[in-house]
């Protein structure tokens, strides 16, 4: 780590998704007598009860309601990180995740040329839909994102190779100032499991939020067709729907599903993912983009089969018939062959896991990931 740091400030749209997502990178910071701390635009009392105790030397929260996508929450954060990057201390460095930061503090950190590390979580709805709105957008992100990671102080942080190219090949930055690095899970929390539970009627976790780029209406499809052909199983679903987002399914859509497939269950927002993913025979993400998949390395940390499809991010953490399977992006016919195939053939099931738990100790541990993000802090 730089010696020369006055100060570490990570800045994260949602406190519970950072706590998940760089915590243990945190940890090591504190560890080496770091001086951290978090910015965040909404925070719930748990977390902030959690970061609290962590050991922050300061933990700020803009917002005081979890819509931060709205368009006075975004105004308000844009004015916010004027006024803050204006105030900065040029030694400090910026550690600032996930899309709505990135660009109201990028912006004025980059024009001040001060230290940053963007970490880019994914590229999101914005880049996977064919919405008008979003095909709208996105040149103006990607103009954006040029000129906040071109800085001589800027440094990136990605998760898959498509992203890694997109800003190379497209956007022209350095490739030496873009680190590609995956997800991190905790072995220790998320421990392997030796029991493979291939009951009556086998469970396939789905854990996503409720939103149609995840695969939901897919994967509720798929179950008709396993019904159909006599395939006994239960579809988990575990996740709940976001009114803010416009890609969103609704109290309709989840009615609709219940009726037309009767194996499929809506759980809701589950707070004990470990023992989902104990009670599952195959986790299932058929998400149009990721960055890395974390339901998936953790689910295979736990030792389950993961099927996915061949899409950004996903493609990256799982190897088609060798950790997994990759089915062709929105191809119902070919996602439930997917699942048949691993319920009838337990040993092909069991060869997945172990190579996908294998995969994860080797490449997605929080210490690796943490070592190759104290790397970037090197870099700057």
């Amino acid at each position: 780590m730089r010696k020369n740091a006055s100060s570490i400030f990570f800045i994260t749209n949602l406190c519970d998704f950072f706590i998940s997502y760089r915590i243990k990178f945190v940890e090591k910071l504190i560890e080496e007598k770091a001086n951290i701390n978090l910015i965040t635009q909404f925070s719930l009392e748990k977390d902030s009860s959690f970061i609290k105790k962590v050991g922050f030397n300061s933990f700020f929260k803009i917002l005081n309601n979890p819509n931060y996508s709205s368009i006075y929450s975004i105004i308000k954060t844009i004015l916010f990180a004027i006024h803050f990057s204006f105030k900065s201390n040029k030694n400090n460095v910026f550690h600032i995740i996930t899309i709505i930061p990135i660009i109201s503090f990028g912006i004025p950190l980059r024009f001040l040329n001060r230290k940053c590390i963007f970490d880019v979580t994914g590229l999101g709805s914005v880049f996977s839909s064919s919405k008008l709105k979003h095909k709208l957008i996105r040149p103006i992100i990607m103009l954006l994102y040029k000129y906040i990671f071109s800085g001589k102080n800027s440094r990136v942080i990605v998760q898959n190779k498509d992203d890694f190219n997109i800003f190379k090949n497209t956007l022209k930055i350095n490739s030496e100032n873009i680190f590609l690095i995956g997800i991190g899970v905790d072995i220790y929390k998320f421990i392997y499991d030796q029991d493979l539970r291939q009951t009556d009627e086998p469970i396939i976790l789905v854990p996503a939020r409720l939103i149609k780029e995840k695969g939901i209406f897919e994967a509720s499809e798929a179950s008709k067709i396993l019904t159909q052909k006599g395939v006994r199983h239960k579809i988990w679903f575990a996740g709940d729907i976001h009114p803010q987002n416009p890609l969103s399914l609704n109290k309709s859509d989840i009615d609709n599903i219940k009726k037309d497939s009767p194996n499929v269950v809506f759980l809701g927002q589950q707070t004990n993912m470990i023992e989902l993913y104990k009670k599952s025979y195959i986790v299932c993400l058929p998400s149009y983009r990721e960055g890395v998949p974390r339901v998936l390395v953790e689910a295979s940390a736990c030792g389950r089969p993961c099927i996915t499809y061949d899409s950004p991010g996903c493609r990256d953490f799982v190897i088609n018939n060798e950790t997994g399977f990759t089915v062709p992006m929105q191809s119902i016919k070919e996602l439930a062959e997917a699942i048949e195939i691993l319920i009838k053939n337990p040993a092909k099931a069991n060869f997945f896991r172990e190579k996908a738990h294998e995969n994860v100790m080797n490449n997605y541990t929080s210490e690796k990931i943490s070592a190759l993000i104290l790397n970037v802090y090197n870099h700057i």
